[in-house]
């Protein structure tokens, strides 16, 4: 099968802090888009399609990261894990879908993730000031890339709001603390140029 570019499908990744409305706005795009006759659908970690042992991969990290303090797995396995993760759904869910012309939509796919978990090793005394960038920027490296999509059939949108909004909808969620970035801000703002698709 001679694999092309040509197709018009889109891996659509929505990024924001909990409770800024990503899963309302990916709720809604599913449904416009199936109205309109497209084929499109949601990533979802909890009940990953695909063949069994990368689902079962799938599952396993999710357990990881929702058993880790009790655990005590550190920042780095769980970077490791995190992005293990996001390439086999990357490989088993969005390409195929996405080369055949289907809208594929993925929810804090990577860099909240990434940011958050920095954050914690930081405050939880893993990391001195010292290893914070390079922790960081090992990080970074990880984050997961296909080889199949164009950079046309890729997009991220940062679902962002002002920070008195972001830090009540995470103590409506039971989150005392919202998680700051090094900046002071809930989430990073993602350079949406450098990733919006070229004409």
């Amino acid at each position: 099968m001679t694999t092309s570019h040509n197709h018009q499908g889109l891996f659509l990744v929505l990024e924001g802090a909990d409770g800024s409305g990503k899963s309302a706005v990916a709720t809604e795009l599913v449904t416009l888009g199936r109205d309109a006759g497209l084929d499109i659908r949601r990533v979802l970690r909890g009940s990953p399609r695909g063949d069994e042992a990368h689902a079962s991969l799938i599952r396993t990290v999710g357990r990881l990261f929702a058993e880790s303090d009790e655990i005590g797995a550190r920042w780095d396995l769980l970077s490791l894990a995190a992005a293990t993760q996001c390439l086999a759904l990357l490989q088993t869910e969005v390409e195929d879908s996405v080369l055949a012309g289907g809208v594929v939509i993925a929810e804090s796919w990577w860099h909240k993730t990434q940011v958050r978990l920095a954050i914690e090793a930081s405050i939880c005394g893993y990391l001195d000031p010292s290893q914070e960038l390079a922790f960081s920027t090992w990080q970074q490296g990880l984050m997961p890339s296909s080889t199949k999509l164009s950079q046309a059939q890729q997009m991220t949108v940062l679902i962002d709001t002002d920070l008195d909004t972001r830090v009540k909808w995470y103590e409506a969620g039971g989150c005392v603390e919202p998680v700051y970035d090094p900046q002071g801000v809930v989430t990073v703002t993602l350079s949406i140029s450098a990733i919006l698709p070229k004409e």
